[in-house]
């Protein structure tokens, strides 16, 4: 299991009250455009991340919350910009220096926090 999915999966952060209003579309688009730019169909995808095809479907449709694992898998396999994902932010793909794990644990937060509370559709 890799270090990022084993942190999401042991630490949550119960303190943290920021709530994240963001819209469900437009981050279905970037997964979308990401997935793409990747090359892969969302069954590859699938198969990469173990969630169902109709669920990955359903979250590029903006219908449902990514899941924070899938997120994790982007980053973890892909050196995906969740920054970019979550918010629109910076460029899609992370560069090995501009990869700074500490940056994770933010990242972890962010998606910690789009389990836990309503977003916007």
């Amino acid at each position: 299991m890799s270090t990022v999915i084993k942190y999401f999966r042991e630490n949550v952060n119960s303190k943290m009250e920021k709530k994240f209003d963001l819209d469900l579309k437009n981050i279905g688009a970037r997964l979308r455009n990401v997935r793409t730019a990747l090359g892969k169909t969302i069954d590859i995808m699938g198969e990469l991340s173990g969630f169902s095809k109709s669920l990955i479907s359903a979250a590029e449709k903006g219908l449902k919350k990514p899941s924070p694992i899938y997120m994790a898998m982007l980053l973890q396999k892909f050196n995906v910009n969740l920054n970019f994902i979550i918010g629109g932010k910076g460029p899609m793909f992370l560069e090995g220096a501009e990869h700074d794990t500490k940056n994770d644990d933010v990242y972890l937060e962010m998606l910690m926090q789009m389990e836990k509370h309503q977003v916007v559709k």
